[in-house]
């Protein structure tokens, strides 16, 4: 295969990160080997429902590697629950949800097929299960390509402030991509801010070096230098800061929006866009094998980077408390609350109004009531009294329930 000079120094750059890194290939031996199927604990499709948490946070991921190594994370820094330090795996339909806890979030991985909306994509995936569950966030992790081998270095970690996506409102005039409708979307600014200043990912040397920039985002596989340099160039006016590419991105962040939970991508950058399949100068299987196994080492060594950063921010208690559904329960208590409340109140007033117009028409007809008469309508009216008193004691009843479920998850989120 002819390749340019800077595809030279590409491949160099590659071949060097391997050298320099020996340890890198370890990534990979070593979630082979601590991979397990004891790690699971297999429930049935019906008790799916018992795992929609106020605070539950899904990862989702692309391919073998992705996941293999994230679950050797997730059984590593997972809480002890019912089934011990176990993953939590329930088959239902295409999608196999596996559960987790870490710190105070319920963790959900759910593993989609490589792009957004092809089938059993990214988009398909989350769609199904905000369906079925409520998440408060989504997190696309595992690898992505990066841009600049000069600048950035494989196994960095890229976090998305937005998405621009390559492959739609696009059209080929005189050879050239042109943006006809641009497709940008934005991560959450305050979820942004927050990483910005999150206090262990701004001590240099203690996690993985990570960016925080534009990400590009499409369903087409980038392995070709022109290719990579025309969809850059299809933003160059839009973002001097593109620090990455990825597949997954745009189906994420579309759904998500729908429901209006916040998305991010974080990932490991494994390769730069380009010459994925030149990692071995051998020829025929022998070098098909080591061109696999380079390439799967960079990848786990990119993932597991991305999540170092990714679990930090989890096993922080309070980094995602404002997204927890503490509110969103609270409105819907509230507002089963207030329609009892309105009507005992209703009814409080009609019962009082009922009562002033049985006395004074016992005042004005009093000569003429007969004893029965009287006395039934004084039972009536004391009667109408009690029943308003009732229903005001009904009322406060409401109104402390309701004021006691404030206290008890307020004290639940300080604790």
């Amino acid at each position: 295969m002819n390749i340019t000079d800077y595809e030279q120094k590409t491949r160099e750059n590659i071949m060097s990160f391997l050298d320099d890194n020996e340890y890198c290939r370890d990534y990979y031996t070593n979630y082979e080997a601590s991979f397990d199927e004891d790690m699971y604990v297999s429930r049935p499709a019906s008790e799916l429902h018992l795992f929609e948490k106020k605070n539950l946070i899904v990862l989702m991921t692309a391919n073998d590697v992705e996941m293999g190594v994230l679950h050797v994370f997730l059984n590593n820094h997972c809480q002890e629950g019912e089934y011990g330090r176990k993953i939590i795996r329930i088959v239902d339909g295409k999608i196999v949800y596996y559960f987790s806890k870490v710190g105070r979030y319920d963790i959900l991985h759910v593993c989609n097929k490589t792009g957004a909306y092809s089938e059993g994509g990214s988009a398909e995936t989350i769609r199904t299960v905000m369906s079925k569950l409520n998440p408060i966030l989504v997190i696309s992790t595992g690898v992505a390509f990066g841009i600049d081998w000069v600048k950035q270095s494989l196994c960095d970690v890229i976090i998305s402030e937005r998405i621009l996506v390559y492959d739609k409102g696009i059209k080929i005039t005189d050879g050239k991509l042109v943006i006809k409708r641009e497709h940008i979307l934005s991560t959450e600014a305050t979820l942004m801010e927050r990483i910005r200043q999150h206090r262990s990912l701004m001590r240099p040397g203690k996690l993985p070096r990570f960016q925080i920039g534009d990400v590009l985002t499409g369903e087409a596989v980038v392995s070709d230098t022109d290719f990579k340099a025309m969809i850059c160039g299809l933003f160059s006016s839009k973002s001097s800061v593109i620090i990455g590419g990825e597949m997954e991105g745009y189906g994420v962040y579309v759904e998500a929006a729908h429901q209006g939970v916040p998305c991010i991508i974080i990932k490991g950058i494994c390769d730069w866009g380009m010459l994925k399949n030149s990692l071995s100068d051998k020829a025929g299987e022998d070098g098909d094998k080591e061109n696999n196994e380079r390439k799967d080492a960079l990848q786990a060594m990119a993932a597991t980077r991305a999540y170092s950063i990714v679990f930090t921010l989890l096993e922080d208690p309070y980094f995602f408390s404002d997204y927890e559904r503490i509110e969103y329960k609270l409105v819907q208590v509230g507002r089963f609350s207030l329609k009892k409340q309105h009507f005992y109140l209703a009814l409080q007033v009609y019962s009082f109004i009922l009562s002033i117009v049985l006395v004074a028409t016992l005042v004005e007809n009093i000569a003429q009531i007969t004893l029965m008469n009287l006395l039934l309508t004084l039972g009536v009216a004391f009667g109408l009294v009690f029943v308003c008193a009732l229903v005001f004691a009904m009322v406060e009843h409401f109104r402390a329930k309701e004021e006691g479920f404030r206290r008890k998850q307020e004290v639940e989120e300080k604790g």
